[in-house]
């Protein structure tokens, strides 16, 4: 499991990468959790709609599943919030 924590101005965000679970946690959420299963997209639409994501963000998604390993994963969220202002603040 690798998590991951970030910072713009006063914005936060934790995300939490376990096997193909991916968990991501925000102020726009109200700290609450969204959970990904990236094998399992498809079945997830409702969570799509309820939690307003766009389609670029569905499209994400798609990429970080075919990344495979967690590590991966990470540092390929990393270099995309890196590239739009955000600071990592940790990785464990």
């Amino acid at each position: 499991m690798i998590q991951l924590g970030f910072v713009q101005g006063s914005r936060v965000r934790r995300i939490k990468i376990d096997g193909k679970e991916v968990s991501i946690m925000s102020s726009e959420t109200g700290f609450v959790p969204l959970k990904f299963n990236l094998d399992k997209l498809e079945e997830n639409k409702d969570k799509f709609k309820e939690f307003k994501l766009t389609e670029e963000d569905i499209k994400v998604l798609n990429e970080l599943k075919e990344l495979g390993s967690e590590q991966k994963m990470a540092n390929d969220i990393k270099k995309d919030f890196k590239k739009t202002g955000w600071k990592v603040i940790y990785e464990r």
